[in-house]
């Protein structure tokens, strides 16, 4: 918890990483007496209490760890660029960026949540790893990030709403190798040849009640 200073006006910074036992509660009322506990969940851009079936959702989602979120055994938490770190910290004008030389680089992974593990076994997350090595495909051949859009918005419940998904495959090569010749598809259907790190985009529409 920290107070920042972002356009003049004074804020008070929450920060609240995931957990391992997810999903969480919040008390229904601030009152005195109030001991009722409910879920909430975003739906557009509200926050509104989850019903039954949103619940359900939520508790199988709990099951699995994000892939963010998973250790990395394959890693040392010296993989972790202390250089990239600080650009970011100094990019979103974080007051760590002027204690990054003054951390270890256990202690500055702890303090950004990107490691996790016992001071015997400390390791990265796979975040911390896509956002702060500098070469992330000696860990991740390739990586994929599904996104729904909803053109007509998330708020109701008509099962009939065209909604589109975009899966965004991100291929990371060593620009170091010579090409192999390999195309990987663009968006709008531009081609990329070559080594490097390529986007590979695909799209599919269906109704929202479509699995």
């Amino acid at each position: 918890m920290a107070l920042c200073d972002f356009d003049g006006a004074t804020v008070l910074l929450l920060k609240a990483p995931g957990g391992p036992i997810r999903p969480y509660k919040a008390r229904l009322s601030l009152a005195k007496n109030g001991r009722d506990w409910g879920y909430f969940i975003r739906k557009g851009s509200a926050t509104v209490r989850a019903k039954r079936q949103d619940e359900r959702e939520l508790l199988s989602l709990a099951t699995t760890i994000p892939f963010d979120d998973l250790t990395n055994h394959r890693a040392h938490v010296s993989d972790i660029s202390r250089d990239l770190v600080r650009t970011y910290l100094l990019e979103v004008r974080s007051d760590l960026a002027s204690q990054v030389d003054n951390l270890s680089p256990e202690e500055l992974g702890r303090q950004m949540n990107i490691v996790s593990g016992t001071t015997e076994d400390v390791c990265p997350i796979n975040v911390g790893l896509l956002f702060f090595n500098p070469e992330p495909w000696r860990f991740f051949p390739v990586t994929q990030i599904d996104v729904v859009w909803f053109p007509e918005g998330t708020g109701g419940n008509n099962s009939s709403t065209l909604a589109v998904a975009f899966s965004f495959n991100f291929y990371f090569t060593d620009p170091t190798d010579p090409p192999t010749g390999g195309v990987v598809a663009g968006v709008g259907g531009a081609d990329k040849e070559g080594p490097g790190t390529g986007i590979r985009f695909s799209a599919y529409t269906g109704s929202r009640g479509d699995s």
